[in-house]
């Protein structure tokens, strides 16, 4: 049975969240999961972007990269860590616009998030920034690019 806005939120407003938050939310609440990533509420948007993860139809695999795209980084942030939820192809397209972010946070998150199963196009921009001007995303690339075998 769908769920409403009102019980959708009250799952997901659980203040100690765990994937248990996540469990009977599916393929009927992706409309309302995708007007969250609206949400004035940073964290709700973020636990959407999650639920769409886990619910991985292409419904909401197309949420996703949309929210990839989202002018809030949280949001975007959100859809870097949850690319390992994600089917490979999709996480590739997601985790190719994030690793060329225009925030450098946002980049730092998508580098964390790459995989070997991850194809090698999406890895070799992992390597590429290892060059990066920002001290930090050079280590934290140049130690994945390391564990990614570049």
């Amino acid at each position: 049975m769908t769920m409403s806005m009102e019980e959708i939120r009250s799952r997901l407003s659980s203040i100690e969240g765990d994937t248990q938050m996540y469990v009977d939310l599916g393929a009927d609440e992706v409309p309302l999961l995708v007007e969250l990533l609206d949400d004035e509420e940073a964290w709700m948007a973020q636990r959407a972007v999650y639920a769409l993860a886990r619910i991985g139809t292409p419904e909401a695999l197309a949420a996703l990269e949309q929210a990839s795209d989202s002018s809030r980084a949280e949001v975007r942030v959100a859809c870097a860590t949850s690319a390992n939820l994600l089917p490979p192809e999709a996480a590739d397209r997601v985790l190719t616009k994030l690793l060329t972010d225009r925030e450098v946070g946002v980049r730092k998150f998508a580098v964390e998030n790459v995989t070997p199963d991850n194809e090698d196009s999406v890895r070799q921009l992992v390597a590429e920034m290892a060059d990066a001007d920002d001290d930090a995303l050079r280590a934290k690339a140049r130690s994945r690019a390391r564990e990614l075998g570049y």
